[in-house]
């Protein structure tokens, strides 16, 4: 009975081990894995668009710090502020006018809940205005408005004239260099909050959680660690299987099966 109390026990605890444990650090592995390398491109690209080394670090800590704010899923903002810098340096904007105009489009986009693909033409629609230095009815009217049509409000206000003059006054062009910090800004002030509390911003914590867990060196160490924990369990298995089955064996040895059964169960 002690024998078969002491099978049960380890048996228990072994299927516990390989049926969750083991199971369960394996997709945390394969979690923390996968963030590593997205983030890792995401860093490549937005490394390739900022010019150094030192301005890659500056605008890593800027996109954190926006994607904590507002709760944002950072490897896709890492790479979409990439872009972003990239159209925004070659038309002349400094450092501190890119990061301006970027937190109050996007926080823009979540507060009004853009869709992913109005998001897209969204920024796709800023950074060709940042481009040809022309706020025009190509861009903004055609493509901007489609997907925030309260950006027009904002634009009326960032120059100064009633929302009844805009049309017009885009049809003429207008300098996007000198309204479109002010227009950013506007969207900013004028957009709701975002709500860092629902399913979709827990999501990208959780997220963001296993790319910042992916970048750590002490969990990198731990993982690690893990590893060669189960590795060692496995070996030891798979090196004493036939002596563990004769001990089994032995105290098996004078109990009926039917008993044996019984107490298994």
């Amino acid at each position: 009975k002690s024998g078969i109390g002491s099978i049960k026990s380890t048996a228990m605890s072994a299927a516990a081990y390989f049926g969750v444990g083991f199971l369960g650090i394996k997709t945390v592995f394969d979690k923390i894995r996968d963030a590593g390398l997205e983030t890792s491109r995401a860093i490549s690209v937005l490394k390739a668009n900022s010019g150094g080394i030192i301005q890659t670090g500056q605008n890593l800590r800027f996109v954190q710090g926006i994607a904590d704010k507002y709760k944002f899923e950072l490897t896709s903002l890492i790479t979409e502020y990439g872009r972003f810098t990239a159209a925004a340096t070659t038309a002349g904007y400094s450092v501190q006018q890119q990061q301006s105009i970027f937190e109050g489009v996007q926080k823009a986009i979540k507060g009004y809940k853009l869709n992913p693909d109005a998001a897209d033409a969204a920024m796709s629609a800023l950074q060709k205005m940042m481009n040809s230095g022309t706020i025009s009815t190509r861009n903004f009217t055609n493509l901007f408005l489609r997907a925030m049509p309260q950006a027009k409000k904002a634009l009326a206000d960032a120059m100064g004239v009633g929302i009844d003059k805009v049309n017009a006054l885009v049809k003429k062009g207008v300098s996007a260099n000198e309204v479109l910090v002010k227009f950013a800004k506007n969207l900013q002030s004028m957009s709701p909050s975002v709500d860092t509390t629902n399913l979709g911003s827990a999501k990208n914590r959780i997220s963001n959680a296993f790319s910042g867990l992916a970048q750590d060196t002490n969990m990198t160490k731990w993982t690690a660690t893990i590893t060669n924990k189960v590795a060692d369990v496995l070996e030891y298995i798979r090196s004493n299987a036939k002596s563990l089955a004769y001990t089994i064996g032995g105290l098996l040895a004078g109990v009926k099966i039917s008993q044996f059964f019984n107490q298994w169960k």
